[in-house]
């Protein structure tokens, strides 16, 4: 269940407009606008993607008509919709804040499928093309990363700078991998500016360590196998 008079207060708390709600639960402004006067049945899927994303954003909902954020300053995502979850996350923190998205992972096709993608490269389809989000994704050994774009970039490096426990951070947002059987079984975000920024500057070293690999790259390592053959 959940009120238009919670709807509002939730807009109101995280500084949100009608678009911006809109744009986040990917309704029309209008279908927003009709919610928020009561119009639609607090039971219908409308009301529902209304709130997904406003949990996904941090607020709980009180009994009867109030809304606060969740005191808790940490999420965890696990299970069969922990990734999807995770995901909605970090889309709308990314859409929200802006800036990067910085990845650290053994394997981007682990990290896809934790996040019900069919492959890594699905993570620059969730960002609006008119935003400016950018995502690097850094390859602990990686021996076959994607071909980067201009908004989603890769490099490999060696396990020997880094240990193999995948972590990412984006907006004030830092994630940790917690190992239990997979490399992706459990997700823990902490919603703690200074944390991201020590994750960001960390990612940034090793970044600049780490091999990119671009269409050179493979034009030359293509062409060093067909002298040999």
């Amino acid at each position: 269940m959940l009120t238009a008079s919670q709807i509002r207060a939730a807009r109101a708390i995280l500084d949100w407009s009608q678009q911006e709600l809109a744009n986040a639960a990917k309704l029309s402004l209008a279908t927003v606008r009709k919610t928020e006067l009561g119009y639609i049945s607090p039971r219908s899927t409308t009301t529902k993607a209304i709130y997904d994303v406003l949990y996904s954003a941090g607020i709980e909902f009180i009994e009867p008509d109030g809304a606060r954020r969740r005191p808790s300053e940490m999420l965890v995502f696990e299970g069969a919709s922990g990734g999807r979850d995770f995901l909605e996350n970090m889309r709308l923190t990314a859409c929200k804040s802006g800036g990067e998205i910085f990845i650290v992972t053994p394997s981007a096709q682990s990290f896809a499928k934790f996040c019900g993608l069919r492959d890594i490269l699905g993570l620059d389809e969730l960002i609006d093309s008119r935003n400016t989000v950018e995502i690097k994704c850094l390859l602990i050994d990686g021996d076959d990363p994607p071909l980067s774009t201009p908004r989603f970039q890769f490099r490999t490096i060696s396990k020997n700078y880094v240990d193999p426990v995948p972590f990412c951070t984006y907006g004030q947002k830092y994630v940790i991998a917690v190992p239990n059987g997979g490399p992706f079984n459990k997700l823990i975000v902490v919603e703690a500016a200074k944390m991201a920024l020590a994750a960001r500057r960390h990612f940034l070293s090793l970044w600049e360590k780490a091999m990119p690999m671009t269409a050179t790259k493979i034009s030359e390592s293509m062409e060093s196998m067909a002298t040999v053959a």
